[in-house]
C-alpha cells in the first residue's frame, strides 16, 4: 500500500537570465533514509553543490569535479548514476551538453527518480519530470509516495516491483503530456 507524501519534495524553475544556478533545482528529504537518485534518460546531467554534497552525498568522492560552474563542485552524467545520499538529496539538472548546446526551439526532457530506504526496506519514492529549452527549465513532481509501516512493520516492497512502478508512473505521465 502506497500513500501520497505531503511534504519533503522540492521542484524549481530555472531561467538563464534570472538565475545564478546552472539548471532546474530538485530535491527530496527522507529523514533517516538512504536515498538513491537516478536520471532516466541520457539527456541530463546532475549537479551537486559542495555544501550539500559533502554533507549528504555518500558518492561524493567518486564524482568528477566541475570547475566551470562556480557554485558546483561535482556533476554526475547519466552513466554515473545512481547516486546515494543520506537524509536529503538536492541537485540541479541541465541538459547533457549544457544550455549553450540547445537551439532556441529545442526542448530536452528527463525524469529523475529518488528511492528511499530505511533499515534495509524501501520506504518511499519520488519521481520528478524536468524539461528545458535554451532559456529555461522546470522540474515538477510526478509522484511523491511512501510505504507506511503496517502494524509497526515495514511493508515488503521489492526493488523489482518498485522499478516497474516507477516506469509505469513515467509512462503514464508521458502519455498525459
Amino acid at each position: 500500500m502506497e500513500t501520497d507524501r505531503e511534504e519533503g519534495t522540492t521542484a524549481m524553475y530555472y531561467c538563464i537570465g534570472l538565475s545564478a544556478w546552472v539548471g532546474a533545482g530538485m530535491g527530496v528529504d527522507y529523514e533517516g533514509c538512504a536515498i538513491t537518485v537516478s536520471n532516466r534518460s541520457g539527456e541530463g546531467t546532475l549537479f551537486i553543490k559542495n555544501s550539500e554534497g559533502e554533507k549528504y552525498c555518500t558518492d561524493w568522492e567518486r564524482l568528477s569535479s566541475y570547475p566551470s560552474a562556480e557554485s558546483f563542485d561535482k556533476r554526475a552524467l547519466h552513466g554515473e548514476t545512481p547516486l546515494t545520499f543520506e537524509n536529503r538529496a538536492f541537485l540541479q539538472w541541465m541538459p547533457l551538453n549544457d544550455w549553450s548546446g540547445l537551439t532556441s526551439d529545442e526542448r530536452v526532457e528527463d525524469y529523475v527518480a529518488f528511492t528511499a530506504e530505511k533499515d534495509g526496506q524501501i520506504a518511499g519514492y519520488t519521481v520528478l519530470y524536468v524539461s528545458g529549452d535554451h532559456f529555461e527549465a522546470q522540474s515538477s513532481v510526478v509522484a511523491n509516495r511512501e510505504f507506511p509501516k503496517v502494524k509497526g512493520n515495514y511493508q515488503n516492497v521489492s526493488r523489482e516491483w518498485l522499478n516497474q512502478r516507477i516506469e509505469t508512473v513515467i509512462k503514464e505521465h508521458r502519455e498525459s503530456l
